[in-house]
């Protein structure tokens, strides 16, 4: 019987606190085994054949696996809940949300439950031991429901984190769309908006400077680019936005990366790089793109017009 209690206390560490009813059975706890520990205090029910070990700290992911287990082989954390395990920017610890496999009927309680059209194999991974979508897929599956501005922040802060690259998007959406899974329209939507060599805005901030240059019918300029080369400042020489031609880089200020005094001093003297070498540099802040967009607009049109 040592032997059995060790083994589900091992397996509990790996699983959150908690164990099947089944797995149980397998490691060599039948009902009345079981019974005994829940009465004893040492196990407590926790969800349709699921049991918690007495003393595991109650957490969200706790509840997240419980009822994916509670709900059978083919659950897997998804959308909302799948996003917060990847550590998707916006996603915190909402409601419980999970997918099972086309067929079969399943209602949770303890969470809500979405079919999936094709859930295949490779979209499959675990996070801390909890059966889930992979980054890429979870994203796909996001955009159903989103607004396009929604969506393509939601992308564009997935591909500025690394959460998975611009072609292993397009390459599920190449695999899924139109085969069930929402989303595949809005997913083509964002990559005609991208297109090749697309570089993603680095932060929300980055992200408001161009659509206030696109609602001001500016150009778009390039993104985050490196410049200076050959000199002793090219390897910090990288900008958030450059026009070439009228040698014009502006600089989105963010209070979070632009406030210690060693980073203003590089920003400073990197600037300075820039501008002996005929470059022209705007530092815009969320403040003036928040409170004065029509204003920066002006400026950077200004700018723009002098360059040339």
């Amino acid at each position: 019987m040592r032997a059995v209690d060790r083994a589900l206390r091992e397996l509990a560490e790996d699983q959150h606190g908690l164990v099947t009813v089944e797995q149980a059975a397998k490691l060599g706890a039948n009902a009345g085994m079981l019974d005994h520990r829940v009465q004893r205090g040492e196990w407590a029910r926790f969800g349709q054949g699921v049991v918690r070990l007495d003393g595991a700290p109650r957490t969200w992911r706790q509840r997240l696996l419980a009822a994916i287990l509670a709900a059978g082989p083919g659950a897997v954390a998804a959308r909302e809940s799948a996003a917060r395990l990847h550590e998707f920017a916006g996603y915190g610890h909402g409601p419980i949300v999970f997918v099972k496999h086309a067929t079969g009927s399943y209602r949770s309680p303890a969470g809500s439950v979405h079919r999936s059209g094709l859930l295949l194999p490779a979209h499959l991974t675990e996070v801390e031991h909890i059966p889930t979508t992979i980054a890429v897929r979870t994203a796909f599956d996001l955009l159903h429901g989103l607004t396009p501005r929604a969506a393509g922040r939601m992308l564009d802060d997935c591909l500025a984190a690394r959460r998975f690259t611009l072609a292993s998007f397009a390459g599920l959406v190449d695999e899924i769309a139109g085969k069930g899974v929402p989303g595949s329209a809005m997913a083509r939507r964002l990559l005609d908006e991208r297109g090749n060599g697309y570089v993603p805005p680095e932060s929300e901030l980055e992200a408001l400077a161009l659509e206030v240059l696109a609602a001001g019918g500016l150009p778009a300029p390039e993104r985050q680019v490196r410049l200076g080369k050959g000199r002793g400042y090219a390897a910090t020489g990288r900008v958030d936005f450059a026009y070439r031609k009228p040698r014009l880089v502006i600089e989105a200020d963010s209070q979070r990366w632009h406030s210690s005094y060693s980073r203003v001093a590089a920003d400073h003297w990197r600037d300075n790089q820039l501008m002996a070498d005929g470059w022209r540099v705007l530092r815009i802040t969320w403040w003036q793109l928040k409170r004065r967009p029509k204003e920066v607009i002006t400026l950077v049109r200004r700018a723009l017009r002098t360059g040339r």
